[in-house]
């Protein structure tokens, strides 16, 4: 059995991927449905109408409320059933699961926690994503992997210089020390290679022609 770290925030999608339609995201085994509301809010439901069980990713949203594609329930933000076509009462025990959700540095966070748990100081500082003056690389990709082999490969770029001569591997990456620091929960890697040989990526897209400066910062904060 898998033990999850619920209490805890995950980005769930880009900004930009919340248009007009709900998207299905799977968290920590749960099926989970993103929107966004016509005054631009991000929310997350259960990705289930409690109705007939039908994905609430496949139905649309109608202002401030998502509404399910099977029989037309709505549901608005807190999980609470609006209208059920075809009947004037609602009771007011139609209720969907929702999650905690936050819209910041150009990602969507959701707690999967307990709700009164949800601290919005607890997420992951990545100002980068979206501060002037920087130019992130958005994307998702999939790897058919533990994650623990994934963090492995991530915290220690040595590697780079024999896996990946070509391109980002150079050298001055393995040969250069690294500094490590912890606390507040994470791992932070620094390795800074001063008057370096620029890898064959950089020299393709930067185009450098001599000698640069170079540094690494690798940063883990579970989960």
């Amino acid at each position: 059995m898998t033990t999850f770290i619920h209490n805890a925030w995950y980005a769930v999608c880009w900004s930009h991927e919340l248009v007009d339609k709900p998207r299905a995201k799977r968290v920590l085994g749960e099926d989970i449905a993103v929107y966004r509301t016509k005054s631009g809010l991000a929310a997350a439901v259960e990705d289930c109408c409690p109705h007939r069980f039908a994905p609430m990713s496949l139905g649309h949203v109608d202002g401030e409320s998502i509404v399910c594609g099977y029989h037309g329930m709505e549901f608005d933000r807190a999980g609470c059933c609006k209208s059920i076509p075809g009947q004037k009462n609602v009771p007011s025990r139609v209720k969907i699961k929702t999650y905690p959700v936050v819209e910041k540095h150009n990602l969507i966070w959701a707690w999967t926690g307990a709700p009164e748990r949800a601290d919005q100081a607890l997420i992951p500082e990545v100002h980068w994503l979206d501060a002037p003056g920087w130019t992130p690389v958005t994307g998702t990709t999939r790897y058919e992997c533990n994650w623990i082999l994934l963090v492995d490969n991530l915290l220690d770029l040595t590697h780079t210089t024999f896996v990946h001569q070509s391109t980002i591997g150079t050298e001055d990456v393995a040969s250069t020390p690294i500094t490590t620091e912890f606390g507040n929960d994470r791992v932070y890697v620094v390795r800074d290679m001063k008057n370096t040989v620029p890898s064959n990526f950089y020299k393709r897209v930067g185009g450098f022609d001599g000698m640069i400066d170079r540094w690494q910062r690798i940063w883990l904060e579970p989960p």
